[in-house]
């Protein structure tokens, strides 16, 4: 996905708004980048920037795409803040997922104007400090996975090197610790495998079994109902007897 080859989706409704079939009021536009009241209004001025291309989250961002919607975004901001002088500050939004609040699956940035920690919008963040402290979360796995995998995204070992305070045969050691790890899931995955072709393999066994049982208490009830069948004829003809005997005597007694 780059910027400069924008692609729209007819079932979008931010598509819908950027080919202008939906109105908007538009504070900010050009050939990349659209930027409009949000409808909502969470506090006065609050405003969506949106690339003119349709992505559907941050995810799908490349680097031209980043920098053309990015370097837009403090310009529209500090054009929404003079406009007002009670806005004394503003949340910066972007929501990914249905799990992070993502209601329109096209990219976009909320401009939410503050005017006081008493209007009307929130944002909460359980406080988890005590569960971590610094060492623990420099080592964690995650933490380990992310800066590694920054390498992949096309950052230069220098710059690598630099966040990290890294010497190169740090950076050796890091790399050779990131391939183990791959190799390490990789690993892991095929046991997982391995484990759940064994025991669906176990289960057809037992499902076969649990088939075999049943085929040999069917068996065995045909074989009952046919035994029983001439001794219910039997019971059956002599209730028949009695009921006759019973009604005869009835008759006779009246």
């Amino acid at each position: 996905m780059t910027a400069f080859e924008p692609k729209l989706d007819d079932d979008c409704i931010f598509c819908k708004i950027i080919k202008g079939d939906i109105p908007s009021y538009t504070v900010y536009e050009d050939d990349m980048v659209k930027a409009f009241l949000d409808i909502s209004q969470g506090t006065p001025g609050h405003t969506l920037v949106v690339p003119k291309t349709h992505v559907a989250d941050i995810f799908g961002y490349d680097r031209d795409l980043a920098s053309i919607v990015f370097a837009r975004i403090p310009e529209i901001a500090r054009a929404i803040k003079a406009t007002d002088e009670n806005i004394i500050g503003m949340n910066i939004v972007n929501n990914n997922g249905a799990v992070a609040y993502q209601s329109v699956f096209h990219s976009h940035f909320h401009l939410i104007p503050r005017y006081s920690d008493k209007d009307d919008f929130r944002m909460i963040f359980k406080d988890n400090a005590k569960k971590y402290d610094e060492t623990l979360i420099r080592r964690s796995p995650m933490a380990k996975f992310i800066r590694n995998s920054l390498i992949g995204l096309g950052l230069s070992a220098a710059t690598y090197m630099l966040i990290n305070q890294k010497t190169p045969k740090a950076l050796y050691t890091d790399i050779k610790s990131y391939v183990q790890d791959v190799l390490d899931a990789a690993d892991n995955l095929q046991d997982a495998r391995e484990e759940f072709s064994d025991a669906q393999s176990n289960l057809s066994v037992q499902m076969a079994h649990a088939a075999e049982v049943f085929d040999d208490i069917q068996t065995e009830l045909d074989k009952f109902q046919f035994k029983i069948e001439p001794h219910v004829a039997i019971m059956k003809k002599r209730a028949d007897h009695l009921q006759d005997t019973l009604d005869h005597l009835t008759k006779t007694t009246d």
